[in-house]
């Protein structure tokens, strides 16, 4: 339950990055990722119940890998972005 506040800030923190620096697509793209974190956080769904873990686990599997997979895009996105621009320089 507490390892999940890290990953909600720094999500957050690199979205309000990337719409003070002007990347409003990449903004766009972590939208919907963020908007998920914030609708568990709101709904307390963010929380999980030592007794019941067990029937929650696949679909938090489910979301991990998706969420896993989603930022491994968003590294290389970011990394090529970051390349075009030192080479346009």
């Amino acid at each position: 339950n507490r390892y999940r506040w890290p990953e909600y800030i720094t999500h957050l923190c690199l979205f309000l990055m990337l719409l003070v620096r002007g990347q409003y697509l990449v903004s766009l793209i972590n939208l919907p990722v963020l908007a998920h974190d914030g609708n568990q956080l709101t709904n307390n769904q963010h929380l999980l119940d030592n007794t019941t873990i067990f029937v929650q686990l696949p679909k938090e599997k489910r979301i991990a890998e998706l969420k896993l997979i989603f930022f491994l895009v968003s590294f290389f996105i970011y990394l090529i972005c970051f390349l075009t621009s030192i080479l346009k320089k």
